[in-house]
C-alpha cells in the first residue's frame, strides 16, 4: 500500500471487476435499494489485481451487483495487493438454527441433540461424501465442529464441490461465523468453509468460476471508509465529465486512522 491509504483509491470501470462468489438475492436487492436511496457509494470496493487486466473484488460483492442494477460505468476502489503486510484469506462457517437443516445435510444422528456438520475442505470437499462423515461424539473438536471432509484441490473442481453442498440450504436463513468459534445453542448444524489460497482464488477467477456466497473472509489491514461518491460521478466511464478532479479531491481529505478493536453489527444478521 502507498504512503496514504488515499492514494491507493482509484477510478475503474465496473465491468472490470470480477467476483469470485455469488452474491444472495435478498441482500443485494437490500443493498441495491440503500444506495440508490442515499444517492451515494458509502465506502470504496476493495479489490486486488487479477492476471488477466481486471480486479477481483475482496470486500463489495453487494455493491458491485447493486450498482450493476443501477447502470452504473465507473466505481471508486481501493486497491489492495494481497501481498500487502498484514492481509490474509481466511473463511467462515455457516450456522443453520433449528428447522433450517435439510435431510441431506444432517447427519443420521444428531450430537448432543444438534447435527454438526464436518468441516468442508481440507483443502476442498466432495458434496456427497459429507453425509458418509463421521459426526459422532467421538469426531468432535473443542469447537463442536465436525471432522475434515477432503475433496478434490483442483480450484474449478473445488468450487462446483462446495456449490453442492451450499445448494443443500439455499434460501434457508443462516449466520456466518469463524471456523473454531463456540457454537451458540439456538445452532442446529454448522458447515465450515476451509480457506483458499490467493494463488487458487486467483486462478479460480481467471477461469470462469465461483464460490458460494459468504465463504471467504478476507482480512483487510488499512481499509478506507467513509469515503462518499455521489452516482452521478460514476453514471460516466473513468476519465470522463471531471472524474479526475474528483479523485484528486477525495484524496486531499482528511484521515484519522483507528488502532482500537472495532465490533460491527451487520443489518440482518
Amino acid at each position: 500500500m502507498s504512503a496514504s491509504p488515499l492514494d491507493d483509491l482509484a477510478m475503474v470501470a465496473l465491468d472490470k471487476l470480477v467476483l469470485h462468489e455469488t452474491t444472495e438475492s435478498a441482500r443485494a436487492q437490500r443493498v441495491c435499494a440503500e444506495i440508490e436511496r442515499a444517492g451515494v457509494l458509502a465506502d470504496p470496493l476493495v479489490v486486488t489485481p487479477a492476471r488477466d487486466g481486471r480486479y477481483l473484488v475482496l470486500d463489495g460483492a453487494h455493491r458491485t451487483a447493486a450498482l450493476r442494477s443501477l447502470a452504473m460505468v465507473s466505481v471508486v476502489v481501493q486497491v489492495m495487493p494481497l501481498s500487502a503486510t498484514g492481509a490474509r484469506l481466511g473463511s467462515w462457517a455457516h450456522d443453520l438454527p433449528a428447522g433450517q437443516v435439510p435431510r441431506d445435510l444432517a447427519a443420521p444422528a444428531p450430537v448432543g441433540g444438534r447435527t454438526l456438520v464436518a468441516t468442508v475442505g481440507g483443502p476442498s470437499v466432495d458434496g456427497a461424501s459429507l453425509n458418509r462423515a463421521s459426526l459422532d461424539g467421538a469426531s468432535l473438536n473443542g469447537a463442536g465442529e465436525g471432522v475434515p471432509v477432503t475433496g478434490p484441490t483442483e480450484p474449478l473442481a473445488r468450487a462446483a464441490a462446495m456449490s453442492a453442498v451450499a445448494r443443500r440450504y439455499a434460501g434457508r436463513p443462516y449466520a456466518r461465523a469463524i471456523p473454531g468459534t463456540a457454537v451458540r445453542p439456538s445452532v442446529a448444524a454448522r458447515v465450515s468453509w476451509a480457506p483458499w489460497s490467493a494463488e487458487d482464488l486467483l486462478t479460480l477467477v481467471v477461469a470462469g468460476g465461483i464460490l458460494p456466497a459468504g465463504t471467504t473472509r478476507f482480512v483487510l489491514p488499512g481499509r478506507v471508509l467513509g469515503v462518499r461518491v455521489p452516482l452521478t460521478a460514476l453514471a460516466a466511464a473513468p476519465g470522463e465529465d471531471g472524474q479526475p478532479g474528483l479523485l484528486d479531491a477525495l484524496r486531499r481529505q482528511s484521515v484519522r486512522t483507528y488502532t482500537e478493536l472495532v465490533h460491527v453489527v451487520e443489518a440482518g444478521s
